[in-house]
């Protein structure tokens, strides 16, 4: 798997460390655990191909709700999109970074 590096600084924690990775976002099985863990959650999240290495970087209030948009191909991002097609939602990985419960 291919992620992006992370320069670490002496005393200085990860500010964007991750807290989830999903893969095979095409099983039924892993969305249902983003369904579960991240509706009405907000946050940064990223999407990495790991065909290509090519990421698409986001946010969103509702993380599922954006989860969704983005498979379903409903006002996704259309590099996302294109690369979705041509290799499938297997080949990609979703990284959720920073996660903030809604107020």
């Amino acid at each position: 798997m291919f992620l992006i590096p992370t320069v670490y600084c002496d005393g200085i924690e990860d500010p964007f460390a991750i807290k989830q990775l999903f893969s095979d976002l095409s099983s039924f099985e892993i969305r249902t655990q983003i369904k579960e863990a991240y509706s009405g959650v907000s946050g940064i999240y990223m999407f990495q191909c790991i065909v290509t290495g090519g990421m698409y970087i986001g946010s969103s209030i509702n993380l599922y709700d954006r989860f969704c948009d983005h498979v379903m191909g409903i006002s996704s991002n259309l590099h996302l999109q294109n690369a979705a097609n041509k290799y499938g939602w297997d080949f990609f990985n979703k990284l959720l970074r920073l996660v903030y419960p809604l107020i």
